[in-house]
C-alpha cells in the first residue's frame, strides 16, 4: 500500500498516487502492514477504513491481495485481528459482493 500516513490520518497524496498506479492495468496493491503503520496499541476499523476504501475504488477487488507483515503485525495486533480488521474495513464497499475477503480462508502463521 506504499506506507500511507495512516497514523496522522493523511490521505493525500498517498490516495491520488494510488488512484495514478491503479490505471496501469497490470498493477495490483497487497494490503498490507496496516496495523504497524497505525503506531498505537488501541486502534479500530475506523482508522483503516478510508484507506482500505481507496484501495478497493482505485484498484478493484480482483487486482487487490491481502498480506500480513508477520512477524511484525504482532507487535499491534495478532494476524487474525488485523485480517478480521482489513476484511472488515472493506465491507462497506460497493463491490462487496466481489470482495476476496468473502471467499478466501486467511493463512495464519505461528512461530
Amino acid at each position: 500500500m506504499a506506507k500511507p500516513s495512516i497514523k496522522d490520518g493523511t490521505i493525500e497524496p498517498w490516495a491520488r498516487g494510488m488512484r495514478e498506479l491503479a490505471r496501469r492495468p497490470l498493477v495490483c496493491c497487497k494490503l498490507s502492514g496496516m496495523v504497524t503503520e497505525i503506531g498505537r496499541p488501541h486502534w479500530t476499523v475506523a482508522d483503516l477504513r478510508p484507506y482500505v476504501e481507496v484501495v478497493l475504488e482505485a484498484f478493484g477487488p480482483e487486482r487487490v491481495l491481502f498480506g500480513s507483515d508477520w512477524p511484525v503485525c504482532w507487535l499491534p495486533a495478532a494476524t487474525h485481528a488485523g485480517w478480521r480488521s482489513c476484511r472488515n474495513s472493506s465491507r462497506p464497499c460497493r463491490r462487496e459482493s466481489a470482495l476476496p475477503f468473502s471467499v478466501a480462508t486467511p493463512a495464519v502463521c505461528t512461530g
